[in-house]
């Protein structure tokens, strides 16, 4: 029997690239491989599998040690890389995918593949005298771990990225290919729709490198919406929360903003709260990336975007900002469903909310959109993407060692 691993430490953050990983290692123990899954140490498990609906039974989960603190964070992060480096080296793993972004953790298995979320910096992108303290640093991790490699992605054998807009942004960056493998996204069941406009996304606070979400903007968005408020017509904020100060200041801000307003804040919400959302919504909001350039801050925009796909497999009406991963999701249904300014989103919601203004069922046009979306959600479903997982491995395998 193969051996396979998927790395990636930090699963705690309720997130899409997190439910990512886990699916690797889950469809690869569904192939038939030994798979297992590294995790940092006091990874809480059972927590994990409630907040996915994923069991993880049929995976060998891994802890990798933690490397004693120290004053400096590149010390850490050097010690760190190391460390997991050796222990997944020792377990002898046939097939090892990196799924970690921004990872310094070089290929550690016989065939190698880096998942790639957005290409990050290969070198250090550090100013001033933090330059030459950043560089030495990369320099030991790379003399203790990829020696005869530039960088710890060049040891990898192949690339596969989240999405086309992914992809072409690794040819760029990193100047060598990459094969596209959507995320798996689960079918939502579909419910009784009620007046309702969903928004899905970590409530994090925006700083470079993060996936801000942008609730913000989508809260004051609404607010201004009181044609919508009297009709009873309600804003759902809901996504995960970590304990990171930042983080929890940024959501106490939201809740003073949605102070008054037809608005609920709904953070750490299990699997099932959250599928019941999606199918009791009506319209589904996304706005990461707004109030920023595609092609100057190309790392600040959705480079997928499960909860979209989620959203539109329940029935919701998504209306995205019609940039990179979720206008590739939704390019196929038509320009009715993206928007780039405020006022086209409040135009746009405005539009398709018509379409439950009555007490009966909805209109043909929004049932015509509910069938598109369900349809175009199904290309990215969970069978698709252990179809071509399958593909891609048995391509890997057949590369010579």
């Amino acid at each position: 029997m193969m051996r396979a691993g998927v790395y990636f430490p930090w699963l705690n953050g309720r997130g899409g690239a997190e439910r990512l990983a886990i699916d690797l290692a889950l469809g690869m123990a569904g192939r038939g491989m030994d798979a297992h899954l590294l995790v940092a140490e006091g990874t809480d498990v059972p927590q994990i599998e409630k907040d996915f609906g994923r069991p993880l039974s049929a995976v060998t989960i891994v802890e990798l040690p933690a490397a004693p603190p120290s004053p400096l964070r590149e010390v850490d992060r050097t010690r760190e890389a190391i460390a997991h480096h050796r222990r997944a080296r020792r377990l002898d793993l046939d097939v090892f995918i990196n799924a970690e972004y921004g990872s310094d953790v070089p290929a550690s298995g016989r065939w190698n593949v880096f998942y790639c979320h957005f290409p990050h910096p290969l070198t250090t992108q550090a100013q001033g005298w933090r330059r030459p303290y950043m560089g030495a640093s990369g320099m030991v991790r790379r003399l203790a771990t990829h020696p005869t490699r530039a960088s710890a992605v060049a040891s990898y054998d192949q690339v596969w990225a989240n999405s086309a807009f992914t992809r072409d942004h690794v040819r760029t960056t990193w100047e060598r290919d990459a094969l596209v493998l959507h995320p798996a996204c689960s079918p939502v069941a579909l419910s009784t729709k009620t007046r309702t406009v969903l928004t899905v996304g970590r409530f994090q606070a925006g700083a470079s490198g993060t996936p801000y979400k942008g609730q913000d903007h989508l809260i004051r968005a609404f607010a201004t919406m009181t044609d919508l408020h009297v009709r009873g017509w309600s804003l759902i904020l809901a996504g995960g929360l970590s304990c990171h100060q930042a983080d929890a200041e940024y959501f106490s801000d939201l809740e003073a903003l949605a102070e008054g307003l037809p608005v609920a804040l709904r953070p750490n919400v299990s699997r099932d709260e959250l599928e019941q959302l999606y199918g009791t919504s009506a319209v589904y909001w996304h706005a990461q990336g707004f109030g920023t350039s595609e092609a100057t801050d190309p790392r600040a925009q959705e480079h997928f975007g499960i909860s979209t796909v989620e959203a539109m497999s329940a029935g919701c009406i998504p209306l995205v900002y019609g940039v990179a991963g979720p206008k590739e999701v939704v390019d196929p249904m038509g320009a009715q469903f993206q928007w780039t300014t405020i006022d086209e989103l409040l135009a746009l919601t405005r539009t398709w909310v018509e379409g439950y203004s009555s007490e009966g069922p909805p209109r043909d046009e929004v049932a015509q959109a509910v069938a598109l979306g369900r349809a175009r959600a199904r290309d990215f479903a969970p069978e698709a993407f252990t179809t071509r997982l399958n593909r891609l491995l048995d391509d890997l395998l057949e590369s010579p060692r």
